[in-house]
């Protein structure tokens, strides 16, 4: 008979009735839980997203509690590369900031300049405005003639903050540059506030309002000062100063109003009507200021603007009191910060109106129950990163990746239940070891086989006997002869 490479076992039945309920009961609950973990292990694929929260897209899940050698598709986010110049915004998007310079310090102190910002969704800390100024530059003659139909007179609000942020390898610290113009040129952007709220962004809606309408009253009373003058100033700078050396401000400090301190300078055209004559203020006092009779009422209006702006930046980076009380921020103080609010309304002529956003216009009352939606929010730079996130695989790839690493582990599974009770029952066991049918099979062959052997035993002596020669006969023949 032809005989194969290849063999084959003979089985049997296992003899114990618990085998059956075992192998029935134990293979359905070893199929659900080899299937979850499949579909955990092999269900799920990495897709690329688009994301401006990387908190959010990689909440943790139950699947993070899991080995990393079973879960191998683990979300993740990439830190995004801000260039210098780029614009940027806050969470709280109200004003917009460009980014000037970034560095790190090295272990003597020493500034070490980057040349972008590698930033992964860090709050923004410990962020200070530069010298504790803001710069008001107003200007008349090179506005565009869509400026000066819109307004006669315009100006530019710039504050210079440096913030920080902290990483594994120590502290990056940066420097932004503030823009507020709510009637900029055309080749700016002018998009500030973008998300007015009262309720939910209560303290940057007011600090909006308010810079949006001590802007209009500085633009008006420059205006005012100058348009009978045969002489007029031409454009010119203020730089308001914080009036105090101590690291942080106190209630009676933000409430006062020589908080600031100004460094100005103003310009008029010669003769010739393009060189400038500066001339710097002489008093530098707010009060001061009010008091003499160089144009006297314009400074309120830009004391007030000027904190408006102060607070605003801050509220808007996430700075609230750890520096000093913001105004924005504590219903009091934003009632004594907006107290002439009406009389401002009252007084602003219609074409210093444009643009000007519906606001209450009184005076803000801290007994209101809007005084509870005041606050600071942490801030984070908004902008986009490049995710890896998890997600299911289409049904029928699930359906095969799930199946075939079914086959194999529940084969897996069959031959160790196998093995087990191969090892512990069948071995300890000697008549388990038999084939009963094997064995009958056997006994029923052994006469055969006996019988066979005296038959081959006969055979062979009367062959041999047929074999040998018959001498007797030879002998008679001889006789006979």
């Amino acid at each position: 008979m032809y005989q194969s490479f290849f063999s084959y076992n003979i089985t049997r039945p296992y003899p114990f009735r618990w085998f059956t309920i075992v192998a029935v009961i134990g293979g359905i609950i070893a199929t659900a839980l080899v299937s979850l973990l499949n579909v955990v292990a092999t269900g799920y694929e990495l897709h690329a997203i688009s994301s401006d929260n990387p908190n959010s897209t990689l909440t943790p899940s139950w699947f993070d509690k899991l080995p990393s050698f079973i879960v191998n598709t683990g979300g993740s986010c990439q830190a995004t590369t801000i260039p210098l110049q780029t614009r940027l915004y806050t969470n709280n998007t109200a004003l917009p900031y460009t980014l000037h310079s970034v560095w790190t310090l090295d272990g003597k102190g020493q500034q070490k300049l980057q040349g972008s910002l590698v930033y992964n969704n860090q709050p923004l800390q410990s962020c200070n405005i530069s010298d504790d100024s803001v710069s008001i530059d107003i200007t008349v003659g090179s506005r565009t003639g869509g400026q000066m139909a819109m307004l006669p007179v315009g100006a530019t609000i710039t504050t210079e903050v440096i913030c920080a942020i902290d990483d594994p390898l120590g502290r990056t610290y940066f420097k932004i540059m503030g823009l507020y113009d709510p009637v900029p040129p055309p080749s700016e952007e002018g998009n500030t506030f973008l998300a007015q709220n009262a309720t939910s962004k209560a303290s940057l809606y007011w600090g909006q309002a308010l810079m949006r309408l001590y802007w209009a009253s500085v633009m008006q009373e420059f205006y005012n000062a100058n348009v009978n003058l045969a002489d007029p100033w031409h454009n010119g700078v203020v730089h308001l100063i914080r009036n105090s050396t101590q690291t942080v401000a106190t209630t009676d400090e933000v409430t006062g109003v020589d908080f600031f301190h100004n460094s100005c300078f103003f310009n008029k055209l010669n003769a010739t009507g393009i060189a400038y004559q500066m001339t710097p203020c002489l008093l530098y006092s707010v009060t001061a200021l009010s008091n003499s009779s160089f144009m006297p009422n314009i400074w309120e209006s830009i004391n007030i603007l000027g904190k408006a702006s102060y607070f605003t930046v801050l509220a808007d980076l996430g700075r609230s009191n750890d520096s000093g009380p913001n105004m924005l921020a504590d219903p009091s103080l934003l009632a004594n910060l907006s107290q002439n609010v009406t009389n401002v309304n009252r007084t602003l002529a219609s074409k210093f109106r444009w643009g000007l956003p519906p606001f209450d216009q009184v005076v803000f009352d801290p007994s209101q129950a809007a005084a509870s939606n005041l606050g600071v929010s942490p801030a984070v730079l908004a902008t986009n990163y490049m995710c890896q996130v998890r997600q299911l695989k289409t049904p029928g790839a699930l359906f095969i990746s799930v199946l075939v690493a079914d086959l194999v582990l529940l084969q897996a599974l069959w031959m160790i239940y196998k093995l087990i009770v191969d090892t512990f029952w069948i071995s300890q066991r000697p008549e388990m070891r038999c084939c009963e049918g094997c064995a009958s099979d056997v006994q029923a062959l052994v006469p055969l086989n006996s019988e066979d052997s005296r038959s081959r035993s006969y055979s062979d002596i009367s062959h041999q006997e047929d074999s040998e020669p018959r001498y007797g006969s030879s002998r008679l023949g001889e006789h006979l002869d």
